[in-house]
């Protein structure tokens, strides 16, 4: 779905809906007729059921909510976004108040601002939710019946109120289907005015899937899930698999994951993979799905490697952390282009690569989920193991036992840049670090690293130092710029860690030593 290029403020939930007054009474000459019920062909009109419909007052957003679930179908609906403000200062707030049963239709209730301090003329037929009340169906499958939302005797934009009837179990509105004389296209308020917002919201079929009510350069989106099986269907490859937990980054706690291969039916948030076995190089595609009831935020992904019954975060760098709301019925995907070699980088922020995977057990985890720390799936990659290479501006000369590694960022840095490390491996295990970080793996208390991990770019350092580790050589030097930071951890000039069955240690001397 198109991403929302209008929202500069955007909330849900139903704390964003409270307490709202909203000014103005029902516009003259609407009213709601209630013709007597037809039994043979299962026909009613619609009624309120309100026993105060006061238009004023703290009332008319309190009872709003971000989704509801369909007592005539089993069907959940929720709004993606509850709460945006245009590129001309027109604020809109929106909310379920009133689900579907028999005695009437789905209702959502809102208000337009001029969140302006000056007198503006709002372009209302280009805002969703206001004068946009066609939500077409997104992505695959029949997109000709949609949902609408039918403005009510209390919407105070509504220039047409159209009856709404019951039929076959569908509640529906009487003629033609065309919706341009319910909403005017513009509607002038003064600074800090509200329009009143009440619609019923219908379809002939409440498909499952999205539906999008598209505005000029913005789209809100409305997501419609079965609410009796809200989970993932078919069988995982990895079914019956027990996993070790994921750790916390700077935490001693672990993270509590919804696994894509646990979920049943009744999982409301999980993250789903396109294939659980991709063949390298090849592309690595998620989503997240959130049938819950309520939006979830932050949910910046990650890429584990299990190795060894221990997991190992290989893209720290990749992990977009986004604090946006997803909303319910609303997806989030990702695709990962992953290779099992080098490969030329992309960057955007809906761009990610993944280079230098070896085979094995992986995991996208991201950080959404309702009851958890986030949700994640996993994927077996097949591809050969991990070489590790120096970087293509690395250069080796060798003088007996030591190798020196000078980079283009040692030639060209300024002095006071220049760092140098020395890499050497230890026999002697007894002498071991206290101080490394409880979310690296650890083998006793010596740090342990991958392949995958070393050929990362932030580990540039160690990666030009162990590609030239071999065993007749006693050390590394590795001459870079900015001192050297990336060898070891922030505040030290010393690490030690195994590496495929072998303990190293990395010094960061000055470069006149």
């Amino acid at each position: 779905m198109r991403r929302r290029a209008l929202l500069s403020a955007l909330a849900t939930g139903t704390a964003t809906l409270s307490g709202c007054s909203v000014l103005g009474g029902p516009r003259d000459g609407q009213s709601a007729a209630t013709p007597a019920t037809d039994d043979a062909d299962d026909r009613s009109r619609a009624t309120d059921g309100d026993p105060d419909e006061s238009p004023a007052g703290d009332d008319w957003l309190a009872d709003a909510s971000p989704a509801i679930e369909l007592a005539t179908r089993p069907r959940a609906v929720g709004l993606h976004a509850t709460s945006f403000t245009t590129d001309d200062g027109a604020a809109v707030r929106l909310g379920f108040d009133r689900t579907a049963t028999a005695d009437g239709p789905a209702r959502l209730r809102g208000y337009l601002e001029n969140a302006n301090d000056f007198e503006n003329t709002v372009r209302t037929g280009r805002i969703p939710g206001v004068g946009v009340v066609l939500a077409p169906r997104s992505g695959e499958g029949s997109p000709h019946k949609p949902i609408y939302l039918v403005p009510t005797e209390h919407n105070d934009l509504a220039e047409t109120v159209p009856e709404i009837v019951r039929e076959d179990g569908y509640w529906f509105f009487q003629g033609r289907t065309d919706t341009d004389p319910w909403m005017p296209e513009t509607h002038r308020m003064d600074p800090g005015e509200r329009a009143r917002l009440e619609y019923y919201v219908v379809s002939s079929a409440w498909k499952p899937g999205t539906y999008e009510l598209s505005g000029h350069e913005e789209a809100v989106g409305i997501g419609v899930w079965d609410a009796t099986s809200p989970g993932p269907d078919g069988d995982s490859r990895f079914d019956g698999r027990s996993v070790p937990p994921i750790p916390r980054r700077f935490r001693e706690d672990d993270a509590t994951i919804q696994w894509y291969h646990e979920s049943d039916a009744d999982t409301r948030a999980f993250v789903r993979p396109a294939t659980e076995r991709l063949e390298l190089d090849g592309r690595l595609e998620f989503e997240f799905v959130n049938h819950s009831r309520e939006p979830l935020e932050c949910g910046g992904w990650s890429l584990y490697k299990l190795v060894d019954g221990q997991w190992f975060r290989v893209e720290p760098e990749r992990s977009a952390i986004d604090c946006s709301p997803l909303g319910p019925g609303e997806r989030s995907q990702w695709t990962i282009r992953a290779f099992n070699g080098g490969t030329i980088p992309c960057y955007g922020r809906e761009c990610f690569t993944a280079d230098y995977l070896g085979g094995g057990t992986y995991a996208v985890a991201a950080g959404f989920g309702p009851n958890t720390d986030g949700s994640g799936a996993l994927v077996e990659l097949v591809g050969d193991p991990v070489e590790i290479v120096p970087t293509d501006d690395a250069a080796a000369e060798r003088d007996g036992g030591t190798v020196t590694v000078t980079t283009e960022r040692y030639r060209e840095a300024d002095p006071s840049f220049r760092g140098r490390v020395v890499l050497t491996r230890v026999d002697d295990e007894s002498e071991q670090r206290s101080s490394t970080p409880r979310s690296s793996p650890t083998h006793g208390d010596h740090e342990l690293l991958i392949a995958e991990v070393i050929m990362r770019s932030q580990n540039r350092t160690l990666r030009n130092g162990l590609a030239y580790a071999g065993d007749d050589v006693d050390r590394v030097v590795v001459r870079t710029g900015v001192a050297a930071r990336d060898a070891t951890d922030p505040g030290e000039d010393r690490r030690r860690f195994r590496f495929r069955g072998r303990t190293y240690e990395v010094r960061r001397v000055s470069d006149e030593d």
